[in-house]
C-alpha cells in the first residue's frame, strides 16, 4: 500500500484518520499475467491503483484487439467513463504481468469524499493529470506519421517501451508490428 499512499500524498496531506480510512476502503488484489481484471460490457464500479506490475486497456474493433494504453506501476486504471458515469465498461483491463492492485468501489470512493472532503481535492488533481495525460496521448497518436507517433511515445511515455510487447506498442500507435520494427531499427 506504500505506492498508493505515496501517490495520494503527492496531491494532499494525509492525516492519520484518512490513512486508516484508505486502508479500510482499498482492498489489495493480485492478478496473474494475462488475467482479465475488467471485461468489456461489465459493470464498471471499481477503480484500481497499480502497486506492482502492469495493465493494459483495450477494446475490439472488427474482431481485432486494439490497445488503448499500457499502464505501468504507480498509475490508476479503469474504464474512466464507465467508472465515473457508472455505466458498463467500453474497454477491458488486463494484467500483462503478475500484478498487485489496490481497488476501491465507486460507492466506497463516494464515502471517502463524504468522510474526508480533502479527497475531492485529490480526485481533482488526479483527474487533471489524467486529462493532460489523455490530451498528450491522443494528440500524439492522432496526428503525424508512424515515426512521429513513436517518437511522441518515447518522449512522453518511455516506460511503456520497457514493459509492453512490440505488438501492444504497435496497437497503441495504430501501426503494424512490421512498421514499428522498421522504425525501431532506424534508431
Amino acid at each position: 500500500m506504500d505506492g498508493l499512499l505515496a501517490n495520494i500524498e503527492k496531491h494532499i496531506d494525509v492525516s492519520d484518520d484518512l490513512r486508516t480510512a484508505l486502508r479500510r476502503y482499498f482492498k489489495r488484489v493480485e492478478y496473474k499475467k494475462n488475467v482479465m481484471i475488467l471485461d468489456i460490457d461489465s459493470p464498471c464500479n471499481k477503480l484500481f491503483f497499480i502497486e506492482k506490475g502492469e495493465c493494459v486497456t483495450f477494446y475490439y474493433q472488427e474482431g481485432r484487439e486494439v490497445v488503448s494504453f499500457v499502464y505501468p506501476e504507480g498509475y490508476w486504471v479503469t474504464n474512466w467513463s464507465g467508472f465515473f458515469l457508472q455505466e458498463r465498461s467500453e474497454e477491458a483491463v488486463k494484467a500483462i504481468s503478475d500484478t498487485v492492485l489496490y481497488q476501491i468501489s465507486y460507492n466506497d470512493f463516494e464515502s471517502l469524499y463524504k468522510e474526508f472532503p480533502i479527497m475531492e481535492r485529490f480526485s481533482r488533481k488526479n483527474m487533471e493529470f489524467h486529462v493532460a495525460f489523455s490530451d498528450k496521448m491522443y494528440r500524439g497518436y492522432s496526428f503525424g506519421s508512424p515515426t512521429e507517433r513513436y517518437n511522441h511515445l518515447l518522449k512522453h511515455f518511455p516506460e511503456i517501451t520497457q514493459i509492453a510487447t512490440l505488438g501492444k506498442i504497435a496497437s497503441v500507435l495504430g501501426i503494424s508490428r512490421e512498421t514499428l520494427s522498421r522504425i525501431r531499427s532506424k534508431k
